[in-house]
This record gives C-alpha cells, structure tokens and sequence, in this order.
C-alpha cells in the first residue's frame, strides 16, 4: 500500500521541478508579471483589506469604484471565500507563488486521472505536465487572470471524483465530488466552472445510466450524483448569492437592455459560426498584426 503512493509523490516532485526552471525568477519574486487585469484588483485588495483589517468584517462595499458598487457581488474581493486561502493566509504566501502551487494542483490532478483510466505513470506524467504547461494555463498567469488559472486547475480532479462516484457509489465517492466541485465554485471563474459541469454532468449520466455497473444501484448512485451537485453548488453560495442579488442591475444581467446585456455577456464568446476557424484558422482573422516570425 505504501508503494502506491511513491508514484504520486515524485509527480509532485517532478511537476514542481518542471515550474522552477521556467519560473524560477517569479518563483523568488525577482520578476512578477504585471498586466491592468492583475494590477487593478491588486489595488482594490490592498484597500479592502485596509478596511477590513480594523473592523473585522468582509467589506461588501467599494464606494470609490464608479459611483461605489458591491464587492463580493461584482465578483470582486472573493479571496477571502476561497476554503484553500485559510491556510495560504497561515503561511504567509504570496498571490503568485498560490497559482503556481494550483499549477502544480493541475498537474497533479491530470496525473491521477490518467492513473484512474488505466495508464502507466509515465504516460500519466506526460499527461499531468501537457496540461500544467499548456499556454493556455500559463498565459493566465501572466496576464492577471489568476482565478480562470485556479478553476481551470480543478477539472482533472472533478472528473476523477465524478468516475469514482459513478464506478464505485459510496458515500465518501459524493463527498469527494461535492467538495471538488464546491472549492471550483468557490474560485469563482463561472466559465470555466461551467465548461467543466458540460464534461462531468453527461460523463456521470453514461457511466451511471448507460454504463450500468454489475451488482450495483442506479437509484442509490443517482440520488448521490445529484446530492453531490447540490451540495457542491451549496458550498460555494457565499459567492454567488451575492452575486445573483446584484445580477439585474449589472449589464451582464439585463439592466436596460436585455438585447444589450446578452451581447455584452457574451462577448468574448466563441459564436457557432466561428467553429470554420478549427479548419481553416484565418477564416475570421487573425486578430492583430499578421506574425512573420
């Protein structure tokens, strides 16, 4: 049994490794990536916590952004909801060295999903490393987008929980999912939250209504897939509460326009017709100057 865990253990080793060579500056703090998406909520922290420090109550008002507008609502200042950031706060850790360590979290939870579907832990490796490394993660690193970084680092580890529950059907199985699922909600990057629910709702209705196992319950598995959603989504409602509140009178939300407000909110949204570009990449543009190497 103490054999099994070697193989987890020198991952964590080996995917931090990976992160100190290419970060090994950001890592010791020498040089940060500063971008308006990270130097603005900086700033917005280091206020609010500023009031909240004397008052020992989570400031749920920004009065000098606009004419003032809700913190946690707006989806600003949510840190301080984040279960994991009660012991990052013990240590004393810096914002940056938080998302290199959720990098390693990605990796990590790529690496025992590979385990989980039968492959070697050399594949897994490559497999846990692909997805820790991949531009997609780092770029977020470097531009401010921390919380896209840290949901994103989730989705190999609901996937696990959601094959364990609907192969296994135990109790503890739900908890695991639920508690995946509500740290995810939890770092309140909605997008990719809900890119992740698209893979793990339909992954857990085949493997538990279509893959249906020997010996096994539907109704007991069932009843604790969907406890697990709920109770995931439970988790995670001192952010969204708030932000539900503020919702009809955000743009997002439908203030004034309702036609106004769906185009806003879905701006930076892939539309349909854009799915030619995955056969011919230029077919809408490029985006900026052409790049001639």
């Amino acid at each position: 049994m103490k054999k099994a865990v070697w193989p987890y253990l020198a991952a964590i080793v080996l995917f931090a490794l990976m992160l100190a060579l290419p970060f090994g500056s950001i890592i010791s703090l020498q040089f940060v990536p500063g971008s308006p998406d990270s130097v603005t909520p900086m700033a917005l922290d280091k206020a609010l916590h500023a009031l909240q420090e004397p008052s020992g109550h989570y400031p749920l008002w920004q009065p000098w952004t606009f004419c003032g507008m809700p913190t946690v609502g707006a989806f600003s200042y949510l840190s301080g909801l984040y279960l994991p950031n009660v012991v990052f706060d013990f240590l004393h850790l810096d914002p940056m060295h938080i998302q290199l360590l959720h990098l390693v979290f990605a990796g990590l939870g790529c690496f025992v999903l590979a385990r989980h579907l039968g492959l070697g832990s050399t594949a897994a490796l490559l497999a846990g490393s692909a997805f820790m490394l991949n531009p997609y993660m780092t770029a977020m690193l470097a531009y401010g987008h921390g919380s896209q970084l840290m949901t994103a680092a989730y989705m190999p580890w609901v996937l696990w929980a959601a094959l364990r529950l609907a192969e296994r059907g135990g109790f503890a199985d739900a908890g695991l999912l639920a508690l995946m699922l509500g740290l995810q909600l939890q770092r309140a990057h909605v997008q990719i939250a809900w890119y992740t629910w698209m893979l793990a709702v339909p992954l857990l209705i085949v493997k538990i209504l279509v893959e249906k196992k020997k010996g096994g319950s539907t109704i007991k598995t069932s009843g604790l897939a969907l406890a697990a959603l709920v109770l995931g989504v439970a988790i995670a409602l001192q952010v969204y509460l708030p932000v539900l509140g503020y919702l009809p009178f955000s743009a997002r939300g439908g203030a004034g326009d309702a036609a106004e407000a769906y185009r806003y909110a879905t701006m930076w949204s892939m539309h349909p017709a854009e799915l030619l570009t995955y056969l011919l990449p230029g077919a809408y543009g490029f985006g900026g100057v052409t790049y001639w190497g």
